[in-house]
């Protein structure tokens, strides 16, 4: 009896590890709710006009922090396009929401009164659970000098797992979208 057993066992996990069939990726869009549609793109003051990442995170995977300048990319759990272009438009709506008004984007192409550069240097999870975004940008204004900001932050999962790495990174996105609509409100934009 314990023979068969063990035989079965073996036969169970033989099975499973032959399995051609590979776990399902999970791929995360970086959006934000519908955005004030008061102002049309071709008249907005506010222009995003670049939005780099750090090339690290260029991969696609979601990346957590395993040790000190450590990185791993989890193997199926993807952003669902190249993540410039993703926060080029999660930022754009999280920025337009936070002035109150349409925000224009570099593609649409525009002659803006205030422009916006972005860099995302770090946007990861480490292995305490956290979080962590550090970016700088940069308001130009035509004929005036340039200002350049940092921004830092690090926030807590709600819950072990990637979809909650996802919601703590898209809030700390939306965290600087404010820290830029308050750069640009003290440039005299809104």
């Amino acid at each position: 009896m314990k023979r068969l057993v063990l035989i079965l066992a073996f036969v169970c996990v033989s099975a499973g590890c032959t399995s051609n069939t590979a776990p399902a990726a999970s791929r995360y869009f970086l959006r934000t709710a519908v955005t004030p549609s008061g102002v049309a793109s071709a008249d907005a003051r506010i222009g995003l006009a670049r939005v780099d990442v750090a090339p690290y995170l260029e991969p696609g995977g979601l990346a957590i922090e395993t040790a000190p300048g450590q990185i791993q990319w989890a193997a199926n759990h993807e952003w669902a396009e190249p993540l410039s272009a993703g926060l080029a438009f999660f930022l754009r709506g999280a920025l337009s929401s936070a002035v109150g008004a349409e925000v224009g984007l570099h593609a649409a192409g525009g002659d803006w009164p205030y422009t916006v550069d972005v860099f995302v240097e770090a946007l990861h999870g480490t292995m305490q659970g956290d979080a962590v975004i550090v970016a700088s940008y940069r308001i130009v204004q035509p004929g005036r000098t340039a200002a350049d900001f940092r921004f830092t932050q690090r926030s807590a999962l709600a819950r072990p797992g990637y979809p909650a790495m996802v919601e703590a990174e898209k809030a700390l996105l939306r965290e600087l979208a404010h820290a830029i609509a308050g750069s640009l409100r003290a440039a005299g934009a809104s």
